[in-house]
């Protein structure tokens, strides 16, 4: 089992000093997502802290920021944010390849058109974008982005919350539960899933299914997890608690040969009881 941190875990957003903060307090590999500031010569900055800290690196979806802001989507039918959107994660796989990092995950699409400051949100209802046509732009896509590194790439799971699915009455999210992954497998051969738990859970109480049963449709599929807690309503990114239903069904896997983020934005304790709790897990 190895055990990263994900850097959203503390509100610092200068890259140098969130890295320095988790070195501080003893975590040496950490995955870097959304929320670090963008800085000129961001990849040639990343190799030379991780080697100056002896930090072991990931990179994640929209990491390295890029310097003007978007909402990454491989299904948009938009073209500018479709080829904003490739061209970021074809760079990020690209380094993460050059830089021998383990992986490199990206969240699957969305089927309606989404803007920076509604992400975790409700997003009002508007129009959705063609399903088949964007089901098509994301499988020609990742197809695509798996000749360039076919080892590192993984695709997260979406999360659709309650409130986003009364909204539209329907799901417009891609890969929120199993059946959806399996339905992309088959588009896709060399798919490698990052199963985010938290954002399992979500959706399936928001789609009517079970989320023990669930998880143990895809755990095998992966060896890439992401981990946090909430109240089954939003990914709101709690710290795990003995007895509870996400730490109940962990308990009942083989994590030995996963690799795990931690994405506990709820404070460093709660980091720290999360980190000693799956730590004891095997």
């Amino acid at each position: 089992m190895r055990i990263y941190i994900s850097s959203a875990c503390i509100p610092e957003r200068d890259l140098a000093k969130n890295l320095h903060h988790f070195k501080s307090l003893g975590y040496n590999y950490i995955e870097l997502t959304g929320g670090i500031n963008f800085e000129h010569k961001i990849f040639e900055q990343i190799e030379y802290l991780e080697k100056s800290f002896s930090t072991n690196i990931q990179l994640h979806n929209y990491s390295p920021p890029p310097e003007r802001s978007f909402v990454l989507n491989l299904a948009s039918l938009n073209e500018e944010t479709f080829n904003r959107s490739f061209n970021h994660v074809k760079s990020s796989i690209e380094f993460t390849k050059k830089a021998r990092f383990r992986k490199y995950a990206v969240h699957a699409g969305f089927y309606i058109p989404i803007q920076s400051n509604e992400l975790g949100k409700l997003i009002k209802k508007r129009e959705l974008y063609n399903k088949g046509e964007c089901k098509d732009k994301f499988v020609n896509a990742i197809n695509e982005l798996y000749k360039i590194e076919s080892e590192a790439l993984y695709i997260e799971n979406n999360v659709v919350s309650g409130a986003n699915f009364q909204e539209y009455g329907e799901n417009p999210f891609m890969l929120t539960c199993a059946e959806e992954y399996f339905e992309l497998k088959e588009r896709i051969p060399r798919l490698k899933l990052l199963l985010d738990l938290a954002h399992l859970k979500v959706s399936c109480n928001s789609l009517g299914l079970s989320f023990k049963d669930e998880v143990f449709k895809l755990i095998n599929e992966t060896d890439y997890i992401h981990i946090s807690d909430n109240d089954g309503l939003a990914d709101t990114n709690q710290g795990l608690v003995e007895g509870s239903e996400m730490y109940d069904i962990l308990r009942t896997l083989d994590l030995s040969a996963k690799t795990i983020t931690l994405e506990v934005y709820s404070g460093i304790d709660d980091l720290e009881r999360t980190y000693q709790l799956i730590s004891k897990l095997k």
